[in-house]
């Protein structure tokens, strides 16, 4: 006699409850901006700004920062993927594939590290932005991207 008392104040409760999305995302993923910067922190911002607004995103702690001599983001990265991507929808973890489909061949290419599975360069973009990735075979399908940066357009 419990357990249908019990059932029936769970079932009761439920609908109490607000109703959950049942498709789409959480929380839209903030965009990363060629040249202008990541969701909410902005290149130019004071480093004050910049952190208050790096704190509030829900990635904000895999979000980096640098400044230059006046104390402004001059270069803003992050190695995020789901929660930061571009307008096109590459973020971290895609492929080279996918950056090349978006903005064509990159301006430079600049190696970084190497590792027994593969070397890590850096695609860098006129227009502002680079991605990090990991090379490990012969076609971009073969790529991982560990890092995206944007900067001011030089």
């Amino acid at each position: 006699m419990l357990r249908p008392l019990l059932a029936a104040i769970f079932l009761a409760a439920l609908t109490l409850l607000p109703a959950f999305p049942t498709s789409g995302n959480w929380h839209s993923p903030d965009l990363i901006l060629p040249g202008v910067g990541m969701g909410p922190i902005k290149l130019g911002m004071t480093r004050a700004a910049a952190e208050a607004a790096r704190l509030k995103m829900a990635c904000g702690y895999a979000v980096t920062v640098h400044y230059d001599r006046a104390g402004t983001a001059d270069r803003i990265e992050t190695n995020c993927g789901g929660a930061l991507q571009t307008p096109e929808g590459v973020q971290v973890a895609g492929t080279m594939g996918e950056v090349v489909a978006a903005y064509g061949e990159p301006g430079t290419v600049v190696p970084d590290e190497v590792y027994d599975h593969g070397t890590a360069y850096w695609f860098n973009y006129d227009r502002g932005i680079g991605f990090r990735a990991v090379v490990f075979g012969p076609t971009a399908a073969h790529t991982i991207i560990t890092t995206i940066a944007v900067w001011r357009r030089r």
